[in-house]
């Protein structure tokens, strides 16, 4: 029930957001962020790997880890640029209550990647409320939010997932990119 009230309110904030999708190339994308399922330590690993090849880029990069547990493991320490949540950052509607995870929905990234093979609704929250001009994910993660979806198993490592995203973002050319305002 709280979370179908969560989703009719979500539903209400995105009659009256407004979002250009758009995609430049990698060339031209200088920001980058990282929306991770934090509950695997393993990811926490991926994120930072991933994090670290962009920034080398030249990329500007933000991450999130979202941990489906009360608590957060205590690697997890967050700065400017790294943020972590866990369902205490959640109200009982599941809307996110802390700053960072505010912030992160409200920057304007140039590409929001996506790396959870599960269906959290935190997740899917912050996704549909994310002002990126592109964003990316695996196939059948709530589908209507995303830009691009690669396809891919629940069996098959995170890590495949993020080197074919970055693969086919690579593949992408400036003249095949368009702008359309989406409701």
């Amino acid at each position: 029930m709280k979370e179908m009230i969560g989703q009719y309110l979500l539903r209400q904030k995105l009659k009256k957001q407004k979002r250009i999708k758009h995609f430049g190339g990698m060339h031209n994308s200088k920001t980058f962020g990282i929306l991770f399922d934090a509950t695997d330590a393993n990811n926490y690993t991926l994120a930072k790997t991933l994090s670290k090849k962009l920034t080398n880029q030249g990329k500007g990069v933000k991450t999130l880890g979202y941990s489906h547990s009360k608590t957060l493991n205590d690697q997890y320490i967050g700065d400017q640029n790294n943020g972590f949540i866990n369902k205490k950052h959640f109200n009982w509607l599941y809307q996110p209550t802390d700053e960072y995870t505010k912030r992160f929905t409200e920057f304007n990234f140039d590409v929001l990647i996506v790396l959870s093979h599960n269906n959290w609704f935190p997740i899917q929250y912050i996704c549909h409320l994310s002002n990126a001009s592109f964003k990316v994910s695996k196939r059948f993660l709530f589908d209507d939010i995303f830009d691009f979806m690669i396809e891919v198993t629940n069996k098959a490592p995170l890590n495949e997932l993020a080197e074919q995203i970055l693969h086919y973002l690579n593949m992408f050319s400036d003249k095949e990119t368009n702008q359309v305002p989406v409701n």
